[in-house]
């Protein structure tokens, strides 16, 4: 017994020494444990977690996720680093579960290096082509007259948006409550789903909402503690079945999501036209890969499997955030009746009555930069150095984990006087015009920010415009409801209804 104690001591005194000798140089954090480093520290809120070691510790801190983490949350230093030296910081923490299947590397999200480039690259490229040029677009929604029709994807995102207004009209007639939630996740989710795989689905097809579901399930993994520690043991991942984790369910689930992708691909290459220009993301890997092999060229980073892994990813990227978005900026209209007003005005002065285009953006100034600024993630994915660097001061080893914290920037209150307040007037002059803040970053920034930012920012004005333009929101009861959050990865505003009256 003495000679287990005392084996016990030396390892727990040379594990504790290992710890202090990888601190040396990094900067201050709160104090790890051996082993499980801060993870018993952390919280499900985590910008509050780091917004409080921030104030204690600085702009640049260190957590232990068990490995360290540096933490950069500040405007000057996310430029100077993130942005201006960012091949330094573009590759990511390597996650078996989260790099593809079969923990691959693949995708878009969760790998670095040559496959991560060549594919970031061809993926702006092709998204670029085909989202904001005319293009075909397998149409299966009713408010459309033809099976197939010429439409840009800013037009189909106006047809939507009618179309879901017109059904909150019905479902909210007489007063009743309703919510909103499964509108804009259906006009949102065709919009996505079009650009990956070239056709759209009927308003009540069930396939977005066991998406949807199987979504929420594996981003619900990337905060589960448990997956922090598989890179250093990846046996860990089997004992995930006896402590309730949400790593077995999100396999389930990423299994099943993986299923529907495969049978859309088959969809695709069943219809390919090889002599026509390609109309969708996966149209274009396809036809790249066949471009390659009858050159008689490396195919490269381009396989199905890569195909397969970056649909995926794209649909988690161009997808939850910004139904998450537009379901946050309704919370805000109903609890702020009066900036409801003032955006329904705006419209009304500069718009009237005719259909809202994107050309409109510049004279709508009163809308969405503060439901971004408001619904920014819980906690940036971390990315690695891939070299030596120096931030702050402090020297960087090649390897380490880097989490540039732009939601901490969001509410910084030395930039945002009273963060936790709504108010869109704090993005507006004195001549109620739309002032470029170079702090909001709500698209992320550098080498890693989002490659679907501008179908995102589209979506989010021709939407929420539409909406106010043709409908007025209130809450249920006389008192407006409570905001209440569900947070993992992201922040999602809980279940709430809404009464709904035609403007028309």
């Amino acid at each position: 017994m003495l000679l287990l104690i005392i084996c016990a001591s030396i390892a727990a005194i040379f594990v504790y020494a290992l710890l202090i000798n990888k601190m040396k140089g990094l900067p201050p954090g709160p104090p790890p444990l051996p082993f499980f480093g801060n993870l018993l520290q952390t919280d499900q809120d985590m910008v509050k977690v780091l917004a409080g070691w921030k104030r204690r510790y600085g702009k640049v801190f260190t957590v232990w996720m068990p490995e360290p983490t540096v933490f950069i949350a500040d405007h000057e230093l996310l430029q100077e680093h993130i942005v201006r030296n960012g091949d330094k910081y573009g590759d990511r923490v390597a996650i078996p579960l989260l790099a593809g299947e079969g923990g691959e590397g693949l995708g878009l999200l969760f790998n670095s290096n040559a496959i991560w480039r060549e594919q970031r690259r061809f993926a702006l490229h092709t998204l670029r082509n085909i989202g904001f040029s005319s293009v075909a677009y397998q149409v299966g929604c009713p408010m459309f007259r033809r099976d197939v029709v010429n439409v840009a994807t800013k037009e189909l995102t106006i047809r939507y948006a009618h179309e879901i207004v017109a059904r909150w009209k019905s479902e909210g007639a007489n007063g009743k409550p309703i919510d909103l939630s499964y509108g804009i996740m259906v006009g949102v989710s065709n919009i996505v789903w079009q650009q990956l795989f070239g056709r759209t689905l009927p308003f009540d097809d069930p396939l977005f909402a066991q998406v949807r579901a199987h979504t929420r399930v594996m981003i619900d993994m990337v905060m589960d503690p448990l997956i922090t520690f598989i890179p250093l043991i990846p046996q860990i991942r089997h004992l995930s079945r006896f402590f309730g984790s949400s790593v077995e369910r999100s396999i389930a689930a990423s299994k099943a999501f993986n299923e529907l992708v495969k049978k859309e691909l088959e969809i695709v290459k069943s219809n390919v036209n090889v002599d026509e220009e390609p109309t969708c993301y996966s149209e274009a890997f396809l036809e790249e890969m066949r471009k390659r092999s009858n050159a008689g060229e490396d195919l490269g980073t381009f396989s199905e499997k890569q195909l397969f892994a970056a649909c995926g990813d794209l649909w988690i990227a161009g997808f939850e955030t910004t139904v998450t978005t537009l379901r946050y900026a309704f919370h805000f209209m109903i609890n702020n009746r009066g900036v409801q007003e003032k955006c329904q005005r705006e419209i009304d002065e500069r718009i009237g009555k005719r259909v809202i285009q994107m050309a409109d953006q510049k004279d709508l100034h009163y809308c969405n930069a503060e439901s971004l600024r408001f619904s920014s993630i819980n906690m940036n994915t971390p990315r690695q150095v891939s070299e030596d660097v120096t931030i702050a001061g402090y020297e960087i080893p090649a390897g380490t984990g880097i989490s540039p914290e732009f939601s901490l920037v969001h509410i910084d209150p030395e930039l945002y006087e009273r963060p936790d307040f709504f108010c869109p007037e704090r993005h507006l002059n004195d001549q109620g015009e739309l002032v470029k803040d170079p702090h909001f970053t709500p698209f992320s920034i550098g080498k890693r920010n989002c490659i679907g930012e501008g179908l995102a920012r589209m979506q989010l004005f021709l939407f929420f415009t539409t909406f106010i333009q043709h409908l007025s929101f209130s809450s249920v009861s006389k008192i407006p409801p409570e905001l209440k959050e569900i947070i993992t990865l992201l922040r999602y505003p809980d279940k709430y209804e809404v009464v709904v009256e035609s403007r028309d």
